[in-house]
């Protein structure tokens, strides 16, 4: 169930930005640092979700279970998380690629 991790750590970026993130291991290890930083601002119960889905590698029933919640609500809290999550490495990407005006 490996494949979720990597789902959840590169956020499904584009093959490109893969390629350069496996490339370059640094620029891999800065966006697992990011990620888990946006994960750890994530509301309580999509914290626990994404975090008991992607690195416990739980189905959407043991994720129910274990939070007395409906499959329905742990998923949904699931798909909230993720959507968040990559709003707001894409909202970062383009903080950092926005042109900057010089003073002279």
């Amino acid at each position: 169930m490996k494949h979720r991790r990597d789902k959840l750590s590169l956020l499904k970026h584009s093959a490109a930005e893969l390629e350069t993130a496996s490339e370059d291991s640094s620029s891999r290890k800065d966006m697992e640092q990011r990620v888990r930083a946006l994960v750890n601002g994530l509301p309580a119960k999509q914290k626990a979700c994404v975090t008991l889905r992607y690195l416990q590698d739980l189905d959407y029933p043991e994720i129910a279970q274990i939070l007395s919640c409906s499959q329905e609500s742990a998923r949904a809290n699931v798909y909230q998380a993720i959507r968040h999550l990559r709003l707001a490495l894409e909202e970062e990407k383009c903080q950092n690629t926005e042109p900057r005006m010089i003073m002279l």
